[in-house]
C-alpha cells in the first residue's frame, strides 16, 4: 500500500495530538470530580475512567507527535 503524501500525514498526525491533548484534559476532569463532589460511591468510576481514558490520550499524543516528528524528518 502506497504512503499517503506528506502533507496529509502532517495533518493527521496534528488531528491526534490535539485530539489526544483535549480527550487528556477530559480525562484529568473527570479524575478529579471526586475532590469537588465530595464522598460518594460512583466516584471510584469516575477516577477510573479518568485513569484509562488519560492513558488511551497520551498514546494519542505519543503516536500522533512520533508520526509528525517522523513526517518533518522526511
Amino acid at each position: 500500500m502506497a504512503e499517503p503524501p506528506d502533507d496529509t500525514r502532517n495533518t493527521e498526525s496534528r488531528r491526534a495530538v490535539l485530539a489526544g491533548l483535549g480527550l487528556l484534559a477530559f480525562c484529568i476532569v473527570l479524575a478529579l470530580l471526586p475532590l469537588v463532589w465530595g464522598s460518594s460511591s460512583i466516584n471510584k468510576y469516575f477516577v477510573a475512567f479518568g485513569l484509562l481514558g488519560s492513558c488511551v490520550a497520551i498514546s494519542f499524543i505519543i503516536h500522533g507527535a512520533w508520526d509528525w516528528w517522523r513526517g518533518r524528518r522526511g
